[in-house]
């Protein structure tokens, strides 16, 4: 606003007025209003008199979006890939360039992964996702518990499987560091199945030696 002898701004939006001596270049004001409709009032005074010339300035506040970013998996082996889906916007543009709802990332390393959203009023924010990732050398993810019949289900699974059998196995639970998490045993008692809960987030393997055959089976928490 620019004026002879002074200004003022009266705002409409529940910011209160703000008056200014002197002339008045680029002056900015703050309508306090966080979202919805507003409007000021610009008007000029010289002498202590208000000038009968007034202006009114409408404007509208959009709300920020909330920008949110998910994994399809919580943790991967390096090298596997997961895919990564952003919300609460209307377009997207990830710090990998790619400019989809949804990208798919395989990184060797935790990575973290940055996504700007605009909304349709052209509103932005951002969010960032880490995308762990094991290197899974603690144990070869061998699959070789087919031929005995050893089932585990769900896999992957959010902490809590089964694990059943047809004859008598003493089993290691084990991570992906090769630290035994649990010692499972399978027999006629429990009727060959044994119910593990509350796994951490992690790659995990059973492990054991039937007598005549090595097991691994490789187990994915993801939650």
């Amino acid at each position: 606003a620019a004026g002879g002898g002074g200004g003022a701004w009266s705002g409409g939006g529940g910011g209160g007025g703000s008056s200014y001596g002197g002339t008045l270049t680029n002056v900015t004001y703050s309508a306090g209003i966080q979202t919805g409709n507003g409007q000021v009032i610009i008007y000029g005074f010289s002498g202590g008199c208000i000038s009968a010339s007034r202006t009114a300035v409408s404007f509208t506040v959009n709300p920020t979006p909330t920008v949110t970013a998910s994994s399809s998996a919580s943790l991967i082996c390096s090298g596997q890939t997961a895919t990564l889906t952003a919300s609460g916007a209307t377009t997207y543009s990830w710090n990998t360039t790619a400019t989809t709802t949804a990208i798919a990332v395989s990184p060797t390393t935790t990575t973290s992964y940055t996504v700007t959203g605009t909304s349709a009023s052209n509103c932005v924010a951002a969010a960032t996702i880490s995308q762990s990732v094991s290197a899974c050398t603690g144990i070869a993810g061998v699959n070789s518990s087919e031929a005995l019949s050893i089932k585990i289900y769900p896999n992957p699974n959010k902490g809590d499987f089964m694990i059943s059998a047809e004859t008598n196995l003493t089993l290691s639970l084990v991570n992906s560091l090769g630290q035994v998490v649990k010692i499972i045993t399978l027999n006629s008692q429990n009727n060959y199945k044994a119910q593990v809960n509350d796994l951490a987030n992690g790659i995990y393997f059973i492990v054991g030696d039937s007598g005549h055959q090595l097991i691994s089976q490789k187990i994915i928490v993801s939650k």
